[in-house]
């Protein structure tokens, strides 16, 4: 979710402390400034006991940015193992400070930055530095921006409006942006989107942008019975062209959202887009090792068009259509292994497709298999949520799996995929179709018939006929 702070001017930090992070050392208390002319962030980390023996940046590019650390007036000195704190006393404070504009541009890849003036994103992994382990972390932290300037973030606030950080803020990766920028919440699917459009001003307008979001969200909702996290950040990034180019989901701590929005884009363009219905789906999901994508892309994949249809941006016909598109892509594509060998090498090979769309195949085969038996994969995406937001190790698919299965109490999952994953070919989808009363009627559209399970077939795309479907 982003946070938007309230702008003061000036704020004081209390070096409170919570449970420690490791025996002897004190939970940091965190205090973050940037000054008018976003030039410089200055962190203070405090300790109400003693500090630990070592601070280090979450991302080691960071010790690169740190410009100086003192505590009491004195320097800090920076060694292998971090700004060494071994002989400053319980309750010391270490303030340090970053060049903003080099922060930011070590930040962002794709040349994003120069587009979005006058904000400054930033990694939080570069400047917040911690204890050396941070498994255990639990952290406050406080902004002081001038009263003109935002602060954009995904954490959680208490009520004193302090963010609260947990062990993932600092081991994955989020999105923090200072700056001066357009800033609104959005209601969707029971929740809200936090959104920060970073850059010039999109063409389609602010009515169109809202409206392609809220629906993105509502339809993700009529899948998990809610949107994923009470709140979740949207970062939109304005970089020339139309359309959406790019999107990605942050888990660093809170949910959070980033796509890359064409300045030119029209209402079209974004009412046409899949990749905010896309990356909001991931949220719903638990976080899994990048070797399964087979299972966190393609379940995902399907999931998209499925909730773009529930949403209404999409009628049921087009979204068949867009999913036999992407199966006769996902076809055409791959190496020639078995999906579970495109899926552990797909960053390298860049078998994009073939993972992709064999897991959506596969999630299609699984939610009618479901839906024979009276549940759907829909109930199945609901008990694995409660996951979504948990700090901790990406799970693997296999375990996700047999969870599922046990609390289908059948065999249904784990085996279909264990099948799958075997084959060099892409998953079987014809027989799914002549039983949906699916034809094919060019590379991305399907005329809907009367089939058996053509019942089936329509409930997929009608959240209010699932049988297994229940508000949260």
């Amino acid at each position: 979710m982003i946070r938007l702070l309230p702008l003061v001017a000036l704020l004081s930090l209390a070096c409170g402390a919570s449970r420690p992070a490791a025996p002897g050392a004190g939970l940091p208390s965190y205090r973050a400034r940037t000054d008018p002319g976003l030039r410089t962030l200055s962190v203070r980390a405090c300790f109400e006991g003693a500090p630990p023996d070592f601070l280090v940046p979450g991302l080691r590019a960071g010790r690169d940015l740190l410009d100086t650390a003192v505590a009491d007036g004195r320097p800090v000195p920076l060694g292998a193992d971090g700004l060494d704190l071994r002989d400053l006393p319980a309750g010391t404070c270490v303030d340090y400070t970053v060049d903003l504009r080099a922060l930011s541009a070590a930040s962002e890849s794709r040349g994003v930055g120069l587009y979005l003036s006058p904000t400054r994103v930033t990694r939080p992994g570069l400047w917040l530095w911690r204890p050396a382990d941070a498994s255990g972390l639990h952290a406050r932290l406080r902004f002081e921006v001038p009263a003109d300037l935002r602060v954009s973030h995904p954490w959680p606030v208490d009520a004193e409006g302090a963010a609260r950080l947990n062990p993932d803020a600092f081991a994955n990766r989020s999105r923090v942006v200072f700056g001066r920028f357009p800033a609104r919440s959005l209601p969707a699917g029971g929740g809200w989107l936090d959104v920060a459009v970073l850059g010039d001003d999109i063409a389609a307008g602010d009515a169109a942008v809202d409206a392609w979001l809220t629906a993105a969200g509502d339809g993700v909702a009529r899948v998990y019975g809610g949107l994923p996290a009470p709140r979740v950040q949207v970062l939109l990034m304005v970089v020339p062209g139309a359309g959406v180019h790019f999107g990605t989901t942050m888990r660093g701590g809170g949910p959070g959202v980033m796509l890359l929005v064409g300045q030119a884009s029209s209402p079209a363009d974004l009412a046409d887009d899949w990749t905010a219905s896309h990356e909001l789906f991931h949220l719903g999901m638990p976080p899994v090792q990048s070797v399964d994508a087979w299972f966190f892309e393609g379940f995902t994949t399907y999931y998209t068009y499925v909730a773009m249809a529930r949403a209404g941006t999409l009628t049921p016909r087009q979204a068949w259509g867009r999913l036999h598109d992407g199966f006769r892509r996902g076809r055409g594509a791959g190496t020639g292994r078995t999906l579970a060998d495109e899926s552990a090498s797909m960053q390298r090979t860049g078998a994009y497709w073939r993972v992709y769309w064999g897991g959506a195949a596969m999630a299609l085969r699984a939610d009618v298999a479901l839906r024979r038996r009276g549940r759907s994969l829909d109930e199945v995406m609901r008990f694995w949520q409660r996951w979504s937001q948990q700090p901790g190790a990406p799970w693997k698919a296999e375990a996700l799996l047999r969870r599922a299965d046990r609390h289908l109490g059948a065999a249904v999952l784990e085996p279909l995929a264990d099948a799958l994953l075997a084959e060099s070919d892409f998953p079987a989808v014809q027989p799914t179709y002549e039983a949906l009363g699916l034809k094919a009627q060019g590379p991305r559209a399907v005329r809907l018939q009367p089939a058996p399970a053509a019942g089936l077939r329509d409930a997929i795309m009608d959240a209010g006929s699932d049988p297994s479907a229940a508000p949260r």
